[in-house]
C-alpha cells in the first residue's frame, strides 16, 4: 500500500450505538482509486477499531476488487441478534374451563344466564407444550448477546387431577367441576343447594365449590374452596370462594354484603356492596355506592359506576360514571412498579460499572506512563489492572443486556385505562397510583390513560 496514503486516510468508519453494524465511508475518491491494499490490512484496519465480528466478505472482496462502482457507505461488518426462547403454554382438551352461556332465546330469566360445566372421569383436561429454546446474539466487537429463554409452564396438578409425563397431558380422576388457574389444574366436586338458605341449610363451608338454587339472606356465611354458584340475591350476607364467584342477579349489601373471590366475579348489580376479587369483577347492570377491588378489571356492561370505591390494575368500564348529580366516585388504579424498580436498580448498577471502568483506565493510564513495567511488581500490577478491566467490562456488557431486556417488558405492558362509553359526570376522582384528577366537567365518550405523571383523556 502507498505509504502516503493509510487506510486512516481513506476511510472513516462509523458504528452504530448498540455495536451492530460497521460502515465504511470514503474520504477521498482519488486517494481509494490510486491506493492499493490487501485482505490483511483491511482485517488490521477492523480490529484496530475494534470490530471482529461479522466482517462482511462480499463488502471486502468489493473493495480490493472492483473500487471504481463501489457505492459508499458500504456495510463492512453486522452483527447476530439473540434469537428469544418462546413460551411453554397450555393446550386445553376441554371447553369446560370456560364459562358457559345460555343463548337469549334460550333464556327464562336472568337466573339461567350461567351454568357450570363439569368433566368426566378419565377426560383429557390439558396438555402442556414445551418453551423453544433461544440463541444468543454477537456484536461486532465480538461480545455475546444473552438470549431470553421462554418460560416454562408451571402449571401443576391438583386435587382430583393426574398429570402423565409421557405425553405431558393432565387428566380427570372424578366426575366434577374444573377449576383452572395459571399455576393449579382442579377437578372439585360441586355440593347442591335447591332452595334459599335458612336455618334449615345454616352456614355453607365446602372443600369444593357450592350451587345455590336460591337467595343469601343477611347474615349469612358461603364459603367455598372451588367456585361458588348462587340463583338469586345476595343480602348482608358473606361469601369467599377460592375460585369464582357466579350471583345471577346481584349483590344488595346494605353496606355490609361482602363477596371475597380468589379469582372472578360475575354477577347481575352491585349495591351497597364491597367485592374483592383476586381476577375480575364483571357487572351486568350498574354498580352503586359500593367498593370493588379487583385484581385486574372492573367491567359494567350495560350499566353505570356512581358513588363509593373502584379499583383495578388493568381495565375499569362502565357506560357512565358518575351521574347528573355530581356524586363524588372513585377510580382508583394500582399500577405495578416491579419493572420500573429492576430498572432503577439496574442503572444503579450500571453507574457504578462505568465509574469503576473509568477508574481502572486511569490506573492503566497511569502504570503504563509510569516507564517502569520492568520492575515486577509494577508489572504484577498492571496484570492485576487488566484482569479488573475485562471483568468490569464484562459485567457492563451483561447489564446493559438486562437493561434492554427491561425496556421490552415495560413496552409490552399494557397499561391501565377507565373507559367510558357514554359519559363521565363531574365530581369523578381517577387516580393512577399517586397521581390523582378531579373531573370537574362533562366529558363523552372517552378514555382515561396515564402518560408519564399526567392523567390525560382521549376520544374513542
Amino acid at each position: 500500500m502507498d505509504k502516503t496514503h493509510t487506510l486512516e486516510e481513506i476511510f472513516e468508519l462509523k458504528i452504530d450505538q448498540k455495536k451492530m453494524s460497521a460502515q465504511l465511508t470514503n474520504k477521498d475518491r482519488v486517494k481509494l482509486l490510486k491506493t492499493k491494499f490487501t485482505k490483511d490490512q483491511i482485517f488490521d484496519f477492523l480490529r484496530d477499531n475494534n470490530v471482529i465480528y461479522g466482517i462482511n466478505e462480499n463488502s471486502l472482496n468489493d473493495l480490493l476488487t472492483n473500487k471504481n462502482n463501489i457505492k459508499f457507505p458500504l456495510t463492512i461488518a453486522k452483527g447476530t441478534s439473540p434469537v428469544h426462547g418462546e413460551d411453554g403454554f397450555l393446550i386445553y382438551e376441554t371447553d369446560a374451563h370456560e364459562q358457559v352461556k345460555v343463548s337469549p332465546k334460550q333464556q327464562v330469566n336472568f337466573r339461567d344466564v350461567i351454568k357450570i360445566p363439569v368433566v368426566s372421569k378419565g377426560e383429557k383436561l390439558a396438555k402442556i407444550v414445551e418453551p423453544k429454546t433461544g440463541k444468543d446474539g454477537k456484536n461486532i466487537f465480538g461480545e455475546k448477546i444473552p438470549h431470553q429463554p421462554g418460560k416454562i409452564v408451571t402449571t401443576r396438578a391438583g386435587k382430583n387431577v393426574v398429570y402423565k409425563k409421557e405425553n405431558k397431558t393432565f387428566y380427570s380422576t372424578i366426575d366434577g367441576q374444573i377449576s383452572m388457574s395459571e399455576h393449579l389444574i382442579e377437578v372439585q366436586p360441586t355440593y347442591v343447594v335447591n332452595e334459599t338458605l335458612s336455618m334449615k341449610t345454616g352456614n355453607l363451608d365446602f372443600v369444593g365449590s357450592i350451587t345455590i338454587h336460591g337467595d343469601v339472606p343477611t347474615g349469612y356465611q358461603v364459603k367455598a374452596a372451588g367456585d361458588v354458584k348462587i340463583f338469586g340475591i345476595v343480602e348482608a350476607a358473606f361469601i369467599e370462594a377460592g375460585g369464582s364467584i357466579y350471583i345471577s342477579e346481584g349483590l344488595a349489601g346494605l353496606q355490609k354484603g361482602k363477596i371475597v373471590a380468589k379469582e372472578d366475579v360475575h354477577l347481575g348489580y352491585v349495591n351497597q356492596g364491597i367485592i374483592e376479587a383476586g381476577g375480575s369483577i364483571h357487572v351486568e347492570q350498574s354498580i352503586v355506592h359500593s367498593t370493588c377491588d379487583a385484581k385486574e378489571s372492573v367491567i359494567c356492561k350495560v350499566g353505570n359506576i356512581i358513588g363509593g370505591s373502584i379499583t383495578a390494575r388493568k381495565t375499569i368500564e362502565a357506560r357512565d360514571v358518575g351521574n347528573r348529580l355530581s356524586t363524588k366516585t372513585n377510580i382508583n388504579f394500582e399500577l405495578t412498579n416491579d419493572y420500573y424498580e429492576q430498572k432503577e436498580k439496574a442503572l444503579e448498577k450500571q453507574n457504578k460499572l462505568q465509574a469503576r471502568l473509568e477508574q481502572l483506565l486511569t490506573i492503566g493510564k497511569k502504570i503504563k506512563d509510569s516507564g517502569a513495567l520492568n520492575n515486577p511488581k509494577i508489572a504484577e500490577m498492571l496484570k492485576k489492572q487488566v484482569h479488573s478491566l475485562n471483568q468490569t467490562r464484562a459485567d457492563l456488557d451483561e447489564i446493559k443486556a438486562q437493561l434492554q431486556i427491561l425496556e421490552q417488558r415495560l413496552a409490552e405492558t399494557e397499561q391501565p385505562r377507565l373507559i367510558i362509553r357514554q359519559t363521565l359526570y363531574p365530581q369523578v376522582i381517577v387516580a393512577f397510583g399517586k397521581y390523582k384528577r378531579n373531573f370537574q366537567k362533562e366529558f363523552r365518550y372517552i378514555y382515561v390513560t396515564i402518560e408519564g405523571n399526567e392523567i390525560t383523556t382521549h376520544n374513542h
